[in-house]
């Protein structure tokens, strides 16, 4: 919506009435509303995560893989001192 592009004929899922329904609900004052209030709440968050798209469950196979290549070369896993799960990495 903010391009004023209209994702129909690129998308062929989406249909001219299903994007002018959007526009439509997407422009509401109550959505505006609801939108300010979200974006006010996130700028108060001061501690972002910074796991992407797989989050937690992505980022403890990347984790076990970074372990399992330290060991491989003979060195111990950064964090394998910590004993509780939630707080290893």
């Amino acid at each position: 919506m903010k391009t004023n592009k209209s994702p129909v004929g690129v998308y062929p899922s989406v249909s001219e009435s299903d994007w002018e329904e959007f526009c439509r609900l997407k422009s509401s004052e109550e959505f505006q509303t609801e939108s300010q209030k979200g974006q006010e709440l996130a700028r108060k968050n001061k501690h972002p995560h910074y796991l992407g798209t797989s989050g937690y469950v992505g980022a403890k196979k990347k984790w076990a893989k970074e372990d399992e290549e330290a060991e491989k070369y003979g060195q111990q896993p950064m964090f394998s001192g910590f004993t509780d799960d939630r707080i290893q990495h």
